[in-house]
């Protein structure tokens, strides 16, 4: 939207606003460039107000697109295309005062479309009021417009370029001007929604406008809004009047209001502007809602007439017309004794109403608004309340026209109504009244010319249906115009009204300053009240005509149906309201859900900053998981879109351009494309939008970016998927790394909470935030990050090889069941084996040997027939090798001829899981039962990850964890070590039963590039051992029960889904390479701990430290190579199982080439590093903190190194912080934008002795200047540079000229603050000198 800077002087105005256009026509003293370059220009406007006291510049600052100057073949003579520029103001012409147009020219240099060179060139003013005949000629002046708001006269040095102008009023221009705001400069190039062109091309045709008409009008508000607003009047009028808050003044609210404008991107375009409301009526009824998992009691606020805004542009839907914008606005009064009254306004929401697509239909509103702090559309500030969900509803027609219908719906739910006491029927018949009076004025002549038309149809033969097919357009025209011109009347009326209340505004206003007589007063307020009278009689009549035309409605229906022959309907019915007002409920399955209002999220406190949340008993947490367990849209789409980026002024230089990387949940990180910020190539933009802490858009190539992560709980084999995913977003946050394009530093992160997108019953859930950037090396807030997140649920798709829903529901079943669940499976591979012969008998065990025989000897046959007979001698041991390969792939195809049982094991890396396995003894004897494990991952392990709970504490934990069935004895299990692996059997008595458990815990991590697919475990044993003991992957793990003889009597295939432990924290380190170093983490707990936490750190190198106090951890480690970087994790439980987790904290080590380097404090020194180079490349030389580490641009930029040699890389040092510090400095390719190279640059200042010290006392909490003496101790002249050492002491005069021996003063201002010492430190152009002050700031009452 374009803003335009109001005047803040008291000014003269005349009652109608004047248009005016300013033509630039030529501009003569360019120069033909000797270089083949083109050359071309563009022309900026401003307008200034100079007055005898007051100076400013304000409106809308307005630049013209690049013009070409188009030199002839002699070189001098050129042409150029003429510069229109178009604005309208009420400023009127006084003597006292001038108002001016400001107009700058910059020229640029181009080569092939590439501007080379650009640089402004000068200045002039024109007054802006006056009308010329002829074209003015202006001067163009040196230097900078910004002069004018000096208090004082200045000759200014004037250019050999001159520009003819002239300022004439344009009538064109009159019939659109409602289309921008006043005291805007517009012109060439701009776009001007509304416009038939869409841009100002000196043609001001309109586009065609409708008529939106907004029905059924209900603003549901919490019930104890009005409360919460007089709070907020009773602070402003505490902190305005110096009252007490508790002070028993009134404090009463007057009015509330829905306000409904269309805005084009300029202004509000519709008549009335932000004055077109209408007033909500309290209904005295309550609704209880449910709002992102928490249980809302709205009161609601309704209208039940209809509300139209005119001049909406009708355009095509791809292009932006504007948007509706929705206000609630509540009047309030409050005295401040018992004279004095006061009236404000408050804007308590806002909502954007998108209307391109939209237009000619139909819809249904259901929006939420956007609640402050912040600023609405029309640049009002918002009521900062408490985050009360606020919801307008409505009807919104867009068909340019609208019937009369019943407003107030019948089919409406009250299940979740609450009845209020004092409502009654008298107040429904009230209610009715007053619509139906608010209606009259819009909607009586239109009925009264319908009705006329249809009766002399009638008489003159026409049957209804005839007249509605023959004269549609008769009546939509007569329609019309009774419509325009009703509504022309009322709202000249309203205006009046208007005017005479802001009238008296302003003179109670005087009245108080200057103590005026109250004979004005009284007279303006006869007059209003007159008016209001006049109003109320008008409102009466029209209510008296609508009685009568209630009347005649019915006669004609009666006479309709007795000379009609067809049985139709009347054209309109008359209205019948129900006996109570009932609250439809809108289905939110079938609406878009609206976006999350924008709110900051608190500032970090960084020394309360913990590893480990606080964790506190929600009660709600339960009921919120349960509603999205109950949802059938089990799988989840995350759009997510980073809007925009905030930087604040920092050491480092601001990004141009960054990408990010997100961890979220248990999918892989995910990096972006470099995203370019707004402005980018506008220097000039670009810097001021830095420094003023305006939020830049991101892009790539000019248009948004944005991904998604699709989680399908169907396609993963994974039951409780949706539930665990839902308890991530309820408790969980999302990091985002920001990271700088150019010189791949750090930028910052975010840590963004996902409750807000749990769905909660909903088809959809969104949220639009700004969050903090953290530097938490620095301990700064680098940032603001404006982010769109979208959660769109779906109904999964079924797997087509195996229900694997009803699998997992099967398994899901366990907890409650005595026994094991079983699902047969269909077997991929079948096994190879002979039929045998039927008349054969032979008992099951011999049957299984001899299979197994048979199988031996047609895998040994097919070996011996693939190799050549020189190849086929070969000796024991290669038989024995050969053999040992085969049997595991031999003993995965028997055992899946026997074991028909399979269970699906999602784990997490790090986190132990457990499976109950249920056997009885069929036997009649007791019977030892071996169970066997045959895990193809044991034998390249150094550990086992899957096995059988056998200690009787962990046993007793589980059970009382997951409510397993209790045995007889937790000492059932017993274990043994055979070959170094843990062989496990169990005792059981004859027809024991037992539930025992299976244990599954690895710390490898995931491969995410083939994590999930079919051939996952055949692929992993190609690429061997180490990359086995690395690398989790699918795979399945058999489990066959065997008695004391061999025999196998029972088993289980179990197949692991492995994942990824969310992230709770990234913790990053830059150390120097090469080094033990030892890494102090950030405290655990806010507070002390009696027993440590269950530490497992993923990398075995690393070594583990504990405070006394069991809060805090020191890692000692042994940092790797330059620019090679440690990854591991560190996993704090709760419990020595290892299941139940505190947090999971990635750890990343980056390795750096350190440089040592001591200067004095606030001295420049030279110095220079050191960068070998294997090939020819270009780099840049970026280093973390600009005002310390300088490069010059030869050696900065686009640097080419020398291959086979190292380069040396001058850089200037400078620092006034005192004591230790580490900077970072990246070498990046210039082409391929890959890091090279990296150091860090330890730093140790010391500090010299001052020359001399000052002492000065301020007031407290006042800005204060003081003068500072100095002098020269050398014998020549010498030009000195200051610079102070703390933000809060502003140099005046930070360059000062000194002769041999001289003392000179110069101007410090010291910021309100508290007492510190503060160094000034001199250096001279030529670095010959250097000296330090120590001034002492103390602060007194």
């Amino acid at each position: 939207m374009h803003r335009a800077v109001p005047l803040q002087v008291n000014h003269p105005e005349n009652p109608e606003s004047k248009p005016f256009q300013l033509t630039i026509q030529k501009i003569q003293g360019f120069k033909r460039p000797t270089n083949n370059t083109t050359l071309s220009f563009t022309i900026t406007g401003n307008l200034f107000y100079l007055g005898q006291t007051e100076r400013q510049f304000f409106g809308r600052t307005y630049e013209s697109p690049r013009i070409n100057i188009d030199f002839q073949a002699d070189g001098i003579n050129y042409d150029h295309q003429a510069i229109t520029i178009y604005y309208h103001t009420k400023i009127s012409q006084n003597r006292e005062t001038q108002l001016l147009v400001i107009l700058e020219l910059q020229l640029y240099e181009a080569q092939e479309s590439l501007v080379i060179k650009r640089y402004p060139v000068g200045w002039s003013e024109i007054l802006a009021l006056q009308i010329t005949n002829q074209a003015q000629k202006l001067q163009l002046r040196k230097g900078s417009p910004r002069v004018l708001l000096l208090q004082s006269t200045f000759n200014f040095d004037t250019l050999p370029i001159t520009m003819f102008a002239d300022i004439t009023l344009s009538q064109p221009f009159q019939n659109c001007y409602h289309l921008i705001p006043e005291n805007t400069l517009c012109g060439f190039g701009d776009e001007v929604p509304g416009l038939k062109k869409g841009f100002i091309i000196d043609d001001f045709d309109q586009q065609k406008t409708t008529t939106a008409f907004l029905s059924n009008v209900q603003v549901l508000v919490p019930e104890n809004i009005d409360l919460e607003i007089q709070k907020q009047v009773l602070k402003y009028r505490a902190y305005k009047y110096r009252m007490p808050e508790d002070s028993k003044q009134d404090v009463r609210i007057v009015n509330r209001k829905l306000v409904i404008a269309f805005h084009n991107g300029w202004t509000f375009v519709n008549a009335r502007g932000e004055q077109n409301y209408v007033p909500l009526g309290d209904t005295r009824m309550v609704v209880t809602e449910n709002v992102e998992g928490k249980s809302y009691q709205f009161k609601i606020l309704q209208y039940q007439g209809v509300l139209d805004v005119n001049n909406i542009s009708v355009s095509d839907q791809n292009n932006n017309s504007g948007l509706l914008v929705a206000l609630l606005q509540y009047d309030v009064t409050y005295t401040t004794n018992a004279v004095n009254k006061y009236n404000m306004t408050l804007v308590v929401g806002w909502i954007p109403i998108f209307i391109n697509n939209k237009l000619g239909g139909e819809e249904i509103i259901d929006e939420d608004f956007i609640i402050g702090p912040g600023k609405a559309a029309s640049g009002q500030p918002l009521v900062q309340l408490p985050e009360y969900p606020l919801k307008l509803r409505g009807t919104l027609n867009l068909q340019g026209q609208f019937q009369m219908q019943e407003i107030i719906n019948k089919d409406s739910n009250r299940s979740d109504q609450i009845q209020r006491p004092q409502q009654s029927q008298l107040n429904q018949m009230s209610m009715q009244r007053q619509s139906i009076q608010i209606q009259g004025q819009m909607q009586g002549q239109m009925l009264q010319g319908q009705m006329q038309g249809q009766m002399q149809g009638q008489k003159q033969g026409y049957t209804q249906g005839q007249m509605q097919g023959q004269m549609p357009q008769q009546f939509q025209q007569q329609q019309l115009d009774t419509d325009i011109r009703t509504q022309v009347k009322l709202k000249e009326l309203e205006a009046q009204l208007y005017r005479v209340q802001e009238e008296n505004e302003r003179l109670r206003r005087l009245h108080i300053q200057s103590r005026q007589d109250e004979i004005k007063q009284q007279e303006l307020f006869k007059t209003i009240e007159q008016l209001r009278e006049e109003n109320r009689m008008v409102m009466f009549t029209q209510s008296k005509q609508y009685e009568g035309l209630e009347r005649m409605i019915k006669d004609t229906k009666q006479a309709a149906l007795s000379t009609s022959n067809s049985g139709r309907h009347p054209i309109i019915e008359s209205e019948s309201y129900p006996d109570h007002v009932q609250i439809k409920n809108i289905d939110s399955y079938g609406y878009p859900i609206p976006i999350a209002t924008l709110k900051p999220i608190p500032k970090l406190d960084f020394y309360n900053q913990t590893l480990i949340d606080f964790e506190e008993i929600d009660v709600k947490e339960d009921r919120i998981l349960q509603i999205e367990n109950d949802d059938e849209r089990k799988d989840s789409i995350f759009m997510i879109t980073p809007k925009a980026l905030t930087q604040y002024p920092f050491d480092q230089q601001p990004s141009k351009s960054v990408y990010f990387t997100f961890h979220f949940y248990d999918l892989p990180v995910y990096q972006t494309p470099m995203l370019k910020l707004e402005f980018h190539n506008d220097d000039r933009d670009f810097k001021f939008n830095i420094e003023n802490g305006n939020p830049l858009r991101l892009l790539i190539n000019n248009e948004e970016y944005n991904f998604k992560f699709e989680i399908n709980t169907s396609s993963n084999r994974y039951y409780n998927l949706h539930l665990d995913l839902a308890k991530y977003l309820y408790q969980k946050h999302m990091i985002v790394d920001i990271w700088d394009s150019d010189s791949m530093l750090l930028f910052g992160s975010a840590k963004i909470p996902l409750s807000g997108l749990l769905r909660q019953g909903k088809q959809s859930a969104s949220m639009m935030n700004e969050f903090e950037i953290i530097d938490m090396a620095k301990q700064q807030i680098r940032g603001k990050l404006q982010i769109n997140i979208r959660n769109i649920g779906k109904i999964g798709q079924k797997s087509d090889i195996m229900d694997a829903t009803i699998i997992n529901k099967t398994l899901n079943n366990l907890d409650k069941a005595e026994g094991v669940a079983k699902k047969k499976i269909i077997v991929e591979k079948p096994i190879n084996r002979e039929i045998v012969p039927e008349h054969k008998e032979i008992n099951e065990q011999n049957r299984i040997k001899e299979r197994i025989n048979k199988l031996k000897q047609q895998n040994l046959q097919q070996f011996a027939k693939s190799t050549k007979k020189s190849e086929q001698l070969r000796t024991v041991y290669e038989v024995q090798k050969f053999k040992e390969s085969q049997k595991p792939s031999l003993l995965k195809t028997i055992l899946q001829g026997f074991i028909q049982n399979e269970k699906i094991l999602n784990v997490f890396s790090g986190k132990s899981e457990v499976i109950p396995y249920y056997y009885k003894n069929t036997q009649s004897t007791s019977t030892q039962v071996n169970i066997i494990i045959e895990d193809p991952d044991s034998s390249y392990l150094t550990y086992q990850e899957f096995l059988a709970v056998s200690n009787p504490l962990e046993w007793q934990y589980w059970v009382k964890k997951r409510n397993y069935p209790e045995p007889h004895s937790y000492e059932i299990v017993k274990m043994r070590e055979i070959n170094k692996k843990a062989q496990f059997f169990m005792m059981l008595e004859p027809g024991e039963e037992v539930t025992f458990l299976l244990k599954f815990l690895s710390f490898r991590i995931i491969d995410t590039k083939i994590v999930g697919e079919a051939n996952a475990e055949d692929i992993a044993l190609t690429r061997g051992k180490d990359y086995i003991e690395k690398y989790m992957n699918n795979r399945y793990i058999t489990v066959c029960l065997q008695n004391i003889d061999g025999k196998i009597i029972d088993g289980i295939r179990v197949q692991i889904q492995p994942h990824q432990l969310p992230t709770d924290h990234v913790l990053r380190f830059f150390e120097r390479d090469n080094r033990q170093v030892r890494l102090n983490l950030p405290p655990l707990f806010q507070q002390e701990q009696q027993n440590k936490p269950t530490l497992h750190v993923s990398d075995h190198k690393v070594m583990v430290e504990w405070s006394t106090d069991n809060n805090y951890i020191r890692l000692n480690l042994k940092v790797g190579d330059v620019c090679t970087i440690q990854r591991f994790s560190v996993i704090a439980y709760k419990d020595q199982y290892q299941h139940s987790i505190y947090g999971h904290w990635k750890v990343e080590v980056h390795a750096l080439n350190g440089v040592d380097l001591e200067v004095p404090l606030g001295q420049k020194v030279a110095a220079r590093l050191t960068l070998p180079s294997d090939v020819q490349r270009n780099v840049n030389i970026i280093p973390a903190n600009n005002r310390v580490i300088q490069f010059d641009k030869t050696f900065a930029q686009n640097l080419p190194l020398l291959p086979g040699k190292i380069n040396l890389i001058p850089f200037q040092v400078r620092t006034i912080k005192e004591g230790k510090q580490s900077i970072q400095i990246n070498c990046v390719d210039y082409n391929a934008q890959e890091l090279i190279h990296a150091w860090l640059l330890n730093i140790n200042s010391i500090a010299q002795q001052p020359s001399a010290v000052y002492e000065i006392r301020c007031m407290e909490g006042r800005e204060f200047r003081q003068q500072v003496s100095y002098k020269n101790q050398t014998s020549y002249l010498a030009q000195f540079q200051i610079t102070s050492s703390s933000e809060f002491i502003k140099l005046v005069d930070p360059i000062i000229s000194c002769g041999p021996y001289e003392t000179v003063n110069f101007k410090i201002r010291v910021l309100p603050t508290q007492d510190m010492d503060v160094k000034l430190f001199l250096n001279d152009t030529e670095e010959r000198i250097f000296d330090t002050l120590l001034l002492k700031i103390k602060y007194v009452d």
